[in-house]
């Protein structure tokens, strides 16, 4: 069996576990609720969480570990805002306990989940889940293709002026008959370089822009 059937098989027992204790706990799912308890158990955010508050002062604050497995609630059943998502975690007991809340007072305001998410993004919490499950399935294999989305994402951002060509120098014009060197592409220069270079020689600004249609 190879690895990757080895882990699928792993994983759908785990699943079929996991949706008979949460069932004893919760009551009947819906498919909702198991596609949460899967991306829950797979992404496992509590990992890269530290919501040790002893050593703080003052009040406590409110469970990280439960803000950002609601959060990923927010994703999974495509709520637009988080008041809206507060609102359901409140009127939904089962989805409330699936991210760490038993009581209804438990869960926090508004403000606090702006500040969690505030955390989560200063953290960089979606790179560092993304970058564990990359490296959990893909331990010990080569990959050997690559699939892009190029499906047109909308940006508030300008692409960034070009620069004048400088006065080129007559000195390291080509002789004639000779044909200047091209420049090699960057998927051909990563061939040698580790991740922290193809990082760095990666554009840091708007490089590109569209064409408008006759629509605009």
């Amino acid at each position: 069996m190879s690895t990757g059937a080895a882990k699928l098989c792993s994983w759908i027992s785990r699943q079929v576990m996991l949706f008979s204790f949460a069932e004893e706990l919760l009551g009947s799912l819906t498919a909702p609720q198991k596609k949460l308890l899967g991306v829950l158990e797979i992404a496992r955010v509590e990992r890269f969480i530290d919501d040790d508050s002893k050593a703080l002062r003052g009040r406590p604050r409110k469970s990280r570990a439960a803000l950002a497995r609601a959060f990923v609630a927010k994703a999974v059943y495509n709520i637009d805002t988080t008041r809206a998502l507060i609102e359901r975690i409140r009127s939904d007991p089962q989805l409330r306990r699936i991210c760490g809340w038993t009581h209804l007072h438990e869960v926090p305001s508004e403000s606090t989940f702006s500040r969690a998410f505030g955390e989560f993004a200063q953290s960089c919490l979606p790179d560092q889940v993304h970058r564990a499950l990359i490296d959990e399935s893909y331990e010990g294999e080569i990959v050997g293709h690559l699939s892009r989305d190029s499906t047109a994402i909308k940006a508030r951002e300008r692409p960034a002026t070009k620069k004048s060509a400088l006065a080129k120098d007559t000195h390291d014009q080509p002789c004639k008959g000779e044909t200047p060197p091209k420049e090699q592409r960057r998927l051909v220069r990563q061939l040698d370089m580790s991740l922290p270079e193809m990082e760095e020689d990666l554009p840091g600004e708007c490089n590109r822009g569209a064409k408008r249609n006759a629509k605009g």
